[in-house]
């Protein structure tokens, strides 16, 4: 991991809350591969997002993609049902704490 990267593998780890932690985080331009230790899961999970772009809106910071996908499969059924209620964005307060993202995904407006 680079040091962007590695800001956004801790700021992960922290809202996981204890339930596990990044280990590995590859992020392109338009796609993010995360690997985690699950608390209680005895081998490492995989999520990958594809087509990332970001946005602000008033205060909001905004996380759309196109594709996700994990290798544990009720997580994987849980991910894709969450996507298609949200209409696959991700919404947060806008806060310096996302530069790192904003510097490496592409806008989408």
């Amino acid at each position: 991991m680079n040091a962007l990267e590695t800001l956004i593998a801790e700021a992960v780890t922290r809202r996981l809350g204890g339930a596990g932690r990044v280990t590995a985080l590859t992020l392109g331009t338009e796609d993010a591969d995360i690997t985690l230790e699950l608390d209680g899961q005895p081998a490492p999970v995989n999520f990958r997002a594809e087509g990332l772009r970001w946005s602000a809106q008033g205060g909001d910071f905004r996380l759309t993609f196109a594709a996700a996908r994990c290798s544990l499969p009720w997580l994987h059924a849980l991910v894709q049902a969450w996507a298609e209620k949200t209409g696959r964005t991700v919404t947060f307060p806008d806060e310096l704490k996302f530069l790192p993202l904003k510097l490496c995904l592409r806008r989408a407006d």
